[in-house]
């Protein structure tokens, strides 16, 4: 029942909540019917994922790697807990829950960028120089390791062969990650194959997310039409970067980084994993003759 999947998708009550059941499906069938035509039409030959809370577990990598580096530049600075209240808020990590906010730097922003804030509140918080500072964090700054923290939040070898062997698709990732983490991850991963084009966070001639530059330049590099293209992630800062490069279809992913309400301002389908991704492909495409 496609409206039903539709419902389920994007399963944002603030909208239904004054409806009926009977008005909800009603209106449901109604934007299917609508949208169904263009989107068949849409005829999509390339796929942009964002890495970190589409493809592999945000929390897993990112909250592991904000608590060993807390844990670190404790040992080495003796820190107290007013001074390193102002380091974790500055990240957006909260230790007691291990979790982090869905619009922090840690979400959406390059790992250098993420190291000359660490700098600063380290700074701040102990009374330090910049210079200082910045030797310590030196000390203790590891790149996340993919062996340990990538947990794919979808069978991504089975997704990845389908869009390109059977939708005759290709695939790109775009991530505000450091180059080798995530090469490091897609090998792990065992879809390195797969993957024509990777833009990251350290790419300095590219601008970053969510500018549509990212998407411009994916395009550019693989001849690829951007309103044939679909953008998939986990964040606003991902839809917004589709919406500016007015891709065909923005997939917004729950439980990675964002929220519904910040996937809600741009994003087409609101899905609530990433096992439910080959559906909308389905709906939207054709698979290529043989």
């Amino acid at each position: 029942d496609l409206t039903v999947s539709v419902l389920n998708w994007f399963r944002i009550p603030a909208l239904f909540a004054m409806m009926s059941r009977t008005a909800v499906r009603a209106t449901a069938a109604a934007a299917v019917a609508h949208a169904a035509p263009t989107r068949r039409a849409f005829a999509p030959e390339l796929v942009i994922f964002d890495k970190d809370g589409t493809l592999i577990c945000f929390k897993t990598m990112w909250a592991t790697w904000a608590e060993r580096l807390c844990s670190d530049l404790e040992r080495c600075t003796h820190l107290d807990e007013s001074a390193m209240e102002v380091f974790t808020d500055a990240l957006g990590f909260c230790r007691r829950t291990m979790t982090v906010h869905n619009k922090s730097i840690l979400c959406c922003s390059p790992m250098h960028h993420i190291q000359s804030i660490c700098v600063e509140k380290l700074a701040q918080g102990a009374g330090l120089s910049q210079d200082e500072a910045a030797g310590l964090v030196q000390s203790v700054w590891r790149l996340p390791d993919p062996k340990e923290t990538a947990k794919e939040r979808t069978d991504l070898v089975a997704l990845f062969e389908s869009l390109t062997s059977v939708y005759g698709m290709k695939i790109a990732v775009c991530t505000t990650d450091d180059r080798v983490v995530t090469k490091d991850t897609l090998r792990y991963l065992g879809v390195d194959r797969y993957v024509s084009a990777v833009l990251c966070g350290d790419d300095e001639y590219v601008e970053p997310k969510p500018s549509p530059a990212q998407i411009e330049y994916i395009c550019d590099q693989l001849g690829a039409d951007p309103q044939r293209t679909i953008m998939v992630g986990d964040t606003i800062t991902d839809m917004r970067m589709g919406a500016s490069a007015q891709v065909g279809l923005n997939v917004g992913v729950r439980d990675g980084a964002g929220s519904v309400e910040d996937l809600m301002e741009h994003a087409d389908f609101i899905l609530p994993s990433m096992d439910h991704f080959e559906r909308v492909v389905s709906r939207v495409a054709s698979p290529r003759s043989m």
